[in-house]
């Protein structure tokens, strides 16, 4: 009797016959090392960790970036003020700030004011055009005056303004008053001297004669 045999090929569950019920595909589980597994996490951790170092770098950066502005804030304040208190001299207070707390907990001067005498000197004009020339130059001391130095000079200039007024007002009474003494010594002398003149004239006359008819 022959056989007719037929080579069985490699177990396929998608290939069964019609009739069987097919089977999903094996799942397949790779299982890792413990060695890969402590690989990943130590990536993790890592990218985390420059994660973290990123964000302090940021927060530093705005941090000395804040600095750096307040110190040089500083700086302007302090110059601006002492040059109004310098050239005021005993018209101007000493200087007052406003402080900002920088991120490195110190306080910076972000703000400023020196008090200034803006007064006219009673009964004294030429006093007070000295001192509000003073006052003008002390307001414009600063490289670059505020509103409010721009404002006190103007002041100081009206001040000024009154002030020569004041003084031309009393130069021109002086000058009235003199004319006034030049006149009179002028009337004086004109009188003295018509008097003189009148006195030689009697005297070169001769005595009077007196003719009397009988």
């Amino acid at each position: 009797m022959s056989e007719s045999l037929t080579n069985l090929g490699a177990y396929n569950p998608f290939s069964m016959p019609e009739g069987f019920p097919r089977l999903d595909p094996p799942l397949t589980v790779r299982q890792s090392s413990g060695h890969e597994e402590s690989r990943s996490a130590s990536e993790v951790g890592e990218n985390k960790n420059q994660a973290t170092s990123f964000v302090d770098d940021l927060q530093l950066s705005r941090e000395a970036e804040a600095i750096r502005e307040l110190q040089m804030r500083d700086r302007e304040v302090r110059a601006h003020e002492m040059a109004h208190a310098a050239i005021g001299g005993s018209y101007a207070g000493p200087p007052t700030y406003t402080y900002e707390r920088g991120p490195d907990g110190r306080s910076y001067a972000v703000g400023g004011s020196v008090s200034i005498d803006v007064s006219p000197v009673p009964g004294d004009p030429q006093a007070t055009l000295q001192k509000a020339q003073q006052v003008r130059a002390a307001a414009l001391a600063p490289v670059q005056p505020s509103s409010k130095d721009m404002q006190v000079a103007q002041q100081a200039q009206a001040m000024a303004a009154d002030a020569r007024n004041e003084i031309r007002l009393e130069q021109m009474e002086e000058r009235k008053e003199m004319l006034e003494r030049e006149d009179n010594n002028g009337l004086s002398a004109s009188i003295e001297q018509s008097i003189s003149a009148y006195s030689r004239t009697i005297a070169d006359s001769g005595p009077a004669r007196l003719e009397i008819y009988s």
